[in-house]
């Protein structure tokens, strides 16, 4: 994640934050590269939530990371 404080992609919480977005992604039984794509979504989110100062952002985009995952099971043959 890039934020203000100056985390870069390389950072320690940068890596932490992935690794657990992926820890996630693997418990779902879903493609590991759903969770780049997970990872994504949620600096987004989190970005656009701090510009705006509205929680709206992170509302869907978790609805969004629910599409994305059911869409990526589904495509597996795995039950949504």
């Amino acid at each position: 994640m890039i934020d203000a404080y100056g985390d870069t992609p390389w950072s320690p919480s940068c890596s932490a934050f992935r690794q657990y977005v992926a820890d996630l992604v693997a418990a779902a039984e879903a493609p590991s590269w759903l969770a780049d794509h997970l990872v994504l979504l949620a600096e987004g989110a989190m970005t656009t939530v701090a510009i705006f100062d509205s929680p709206e952002p992170a509302r869907q985009a978790k609805d969004t990371a629910r599409i994305l995952l059911r869409t990526a099971r589904t495509e597996l043959g795995a039950p949504a």
